[in-house]
């Protein structure tokens, strides 16, 4: 007589608040590629084509499934919430940095291929990296701000190996990513529109 065996059990979402001890071993690269493979599954119907910070909380918020795919999706979005800094490099626009609650296939591509340390820093944390940094990332030690062309020639520099320097080229490409927040940074507490940045501005930004 065959002997009948059990089916294999079904991926339960994680009780709330506890970490899943499969997802949240994951690194934020594979949840994004996940999110990408699974992108119409999350996708909000109030903005056709985007997904949405309400509609990831939608699908952690939903009840167990009887189809494990479901529930693969529901473990998904509760350990996305869990990472606010991986949310808002999903959110992050990929032309002018802004956080408008909306998600497109670039963004989650631009996280899953993205290469720089920097990728998943708050404005506020790069306002405190370039705070740091002030005079490295200054064209000349004799100038009191710092230039947003000064910026522009570390960014255009390859990755040279030594760690140091390569962070600044880092820090220099992130931000010029963002053009909301460097507006913010030329404007705030300097003249508006003359490409520098004050020491006082960034200090400003990043408290």
């Amino acid at each position: 007589m065959p002997v009948i065996s059990n089916p294999p059990p079904r991926p339960f979402p994680t009780l709330p608040g506890r970490p899943d001890p499969q997802y949240s071993l994951k690194n934020n690269e594979d949840l994004a590629m996940q999110l990408r493979d699974n992108f119409n599954a999350f996708r909000d119907p109030r903005n056709p084509g985007y997904i949405s910070a309400d509609s990831i909380r939608a699908m952690a918020n939903k009840g167990w499934s009887p189809f494990p795919s479901v529930n693969e999706n529901i473990r998904l979005a509760k350990e996305l919430l869990r990472r606010p800094e991986l949310m808002s490099a999903l959110d992050r626009h990929t032309s002018t940095g802004a956080l408008d609650g909306l998600i497109d296939r670039n963004n989650v591509n631009a996280v899953i291929y993205g290469q720089n340390y920097f990728k998943y820093k708050t404005d506020k944390e790069l306002a405190g990296e370039m705070l740091e940094h002030f005079n490295e990332l200054k064209g000349s030690p004799w100038n009191r701000e710092l230039n947003v062309n000064d910026l522009r020639k570390l960014a255009a520099e390859n990755l040279t190996g030594d760690s140091p320097r390569d962070h600044l080229i880092q820090l220099s490409q992130e931000i010029l990513k963002r053009s909301d927040v460097l507006r913010q940074m030329d404007d705030l507490l300097s003249r508006p529109g003359d490409h520098k940045i004050s020491w006082a501005g960034l200090y400003f930004l990043a408290r």
